[in-house]
């Protein structure tokens, strides 16, 4: 039973997939999984959000997470950012800190060497 006050929401609808922006207005991932607390017959709550290969590898997208994650990332590419880390909900995650200071957007970082390396880019 939900306490007093508290506000029951569809986590897979508010949270999931959503665009991470960080303090600077960086894109620096998306929501790939979430950090429940909570025992069997326990109500779950939300402690953190997950962003990363990690996240891929064990979440929703099958064979194919796994495979991008093998190939694209690494354990130190997934963050667990905290909800005392979230400043705002919406069809935006905005953060309260920055990307690096939360260990997010390693894979904006390498993309963008790899665009670096494209003549005209």
């Amino acid at each position: 039973m939900a306490s007093e006050g508290a506000k029951l929401v569809d986590l897979g609808f508010v949270l999931m997939d959503r665009q991470l922006i960080d303090a600077d207005g960086r894109r620096c991932g998306k929501v790939d999984d979430l950090d429940l607390d909570g025992g069997p017959g326990e109500e779950a709550t939300v402690v953190a959000v997950v962003s990363g290969p990690e996240a891929w590898r064990a979440g929703k997208h099958g064979p194919i997470g796994w495979i991008a994650a093998s190939l694209f990332g690494g354990r130190d590419d997934t963050a667990v950012i905290p909800l005392a880390a979230i400043d705002e909900l919406g069809p935006t995650i905005k953060l309260k800190s920055t990307a690096a200071g939360l260990g997010l957007g390693h894979g904006d970082d390498r993309a963008a060497e790899f665009v670096r390396r494209i003549p005209g880019s």
